[in-house]
């Protein structure tokens, strides 16, 4: 439960939505109406479920993952903008694709980032309670339509990532957080529960993958590195400063953002670090 708030530009902190109740407990409907309590009246009169995240829109709008995506318009009024209202829902391959994002049930995992893409297009990262670790890259268009963009909503947790240069349309993976670039592209991070796989990684607008930074080869990926190393948290997981970012080594890496001047920015947590990668010929 809780509050949407804003901080504007005077520094005050103000009430965008939610009443700090609780939906579930403070009861407001039957149970599958939980996750939409208040839809069609004032946000600040609104209840959430579980917002894990949260999204600002070029329409001035403001996007909240909440068991489904919600969206709080420029007048104040919140309202169901993707996913079935149905804590039951089952996704595995029941998960719909191809159709109004209204019709389609959305499963959100502990972190759930929601970014715009530069033509309008809401991405997100989708989990499954029938394969905890499968991860699906989703658009929701401008003009509703929800598609997938990566991922397998039908693999279990075992799998090896995604080759440079194969497509990723229905590749299983840990997908760690996206950034939509300007040419249509998509920045993501993978890393799987181990963080073997922890990387950088470009998918093309036709669902090519390539690796920019880390990938398939910590620096002594337990148990299978030459050293033998007993325990993963022993091993040494931070390299490449100064080098060719492709042959650095991240670790459980879980956010990035790219600047304007095209450099990504990525929080290395398991290695407490934020780190940099910049582009060899800037501009391009």
């Amino acid at each position: 439960g809780g509050y949407i708030l804003r901080v504007d530009g005077s520094g005050e902190l103000r009430i965008v939505a939610g009443t700090g109740s609780y939906a579930i407990f403070d009861w407001c409907g039957w149970y599958e109406e939980i996750v939409n309590c208040g839809d069609g009246g004032p946000a600040v009169e609104a209840q959430f479920f579980d917002p894990v995240a949260i999204a600002l829109g070029p329409d001035r709008a403001v996007y909240v993952f909440d068991g489904v995506i919600r969206r709080i318009g420029p007048n104040g009024t919140i309202e169901t903008f993707a996913g079935i209202p149905d804590l039951d829902f089952d996704a595995g391959l029941e998960l719909l694709f191809g159709v109004p994002a209204r019709e389609s049930g959305l499963v959100w995992r502990g972190r759930t980032p929601m970014r715009f893409g530069p033509d309008g297009s809401l991405y997100t990262i989708l989990g499954y309670a029938a394969s905890w670790g499968s991860h699906v890259i989703v658009r929701i268009t401008p003009s509703g339509i929800i598609e997938k963009v990566a991922g397998n909503p039908d693999h279990g947790s075992s799998f090896v990532p995604a080759l440079d240069g194969t497509n990723v349309a229905d590749h299983p993976a840990y997908y760690e957080d996206l950034y939509p670039a300007a040419d249509g592209s998509i920045f993501v991070l993978q890393s799987d529960s181990y963080g073997y796989t922890s990387a950088v990684r470009r998918i093309s607008p036709a669902g090519w993958i390539q690796t920019i930074a880390g990938g398939f080869r910590p620096a002594d990926p337990w148990p299978f590195g030459p050293s033998g190393c007993s325990d993963p948290l022993d091993c040494p997981q931070f390299s490449g400063d100064t080098g060719p970012a492709r042959n650095a080594s991240l670790w459980y890496p879980n956010s990035l953002a790219v600047t304007p001047d095209g450099d990504i920015v990525v929080v290395d947590t398991g290695n407490s670090r934020i780190r940099r990668i910049e582009p060899v010929l800037p501009g391009y």
